[in-house]
């Protein structure tokens, strides 16, 4: 039943566009795949339409769980407030957050392309500014962690 409930969610996630079945290497289960999966939905849906350079942001324990250690979600934090800032985002916010692809580079490494959605800085400018980033991901005990580029 197991077995049938992850190919299940495997092609429905295929669907939604979530991650290519195919692209999974060999050694990497459906089952890893989809609680990587699970993991980054569950951060990237929780940078969704809040203020990234805010101190209620900063300050949340649920976004520090996902990184090694308190430097690593320092690096991040800053790098992903910067670039938000220098693309024009209305107030640092990005409204969707959307996964384009995920790819497993090596047992335990993980890139992740995404893309930034908001409204530009200046009202005028009404049609939605969007930011592309890619994101490196680590498997550290078991429990995949968010590996950012030193600042």
């Amino acid at each position: 039943m197991r077995r049938v409930a992850g190919a299940l969610l495997s092609v429905l996630l295929a669907a939604c566009g979530l991650f290519d079945v195919s692209r999974v290497p060999v050694g990497v289960e459906d089952a890893d795949a989809l609680r990587f999966a699970e993991r980054i939905q569950g951060f990237y849906g929780a940078l969704e339409n809040i203020p990234i350079d805010s101190l209620l942001t900063y300050e949340s324990p649920e976004l520090r769980a996902y990184f090694e250690n308190e430097r690593a979600f320092l690096d991040y934090y800053a790098s992903l407030a910067g670039a938000l800032r220098d693309a024009d985002f209305r107030n640092g916010r990005a409204e969707m957050i959307v996964i384009d692809e995920f790819r497993f580079s090596g047992p335990g490494e993980a890139t992740v392309d995404l893309t930034l959605v908001g409204r530009h800085m200046r009202r005028l400018r009404f049609w939605p500014r969007k930011f592309r980033r890619t994101d490196r991901w680590r498997q550290v005990g078991g429990i995949w962690l968010l590996s950012p580029a030193k600042l």
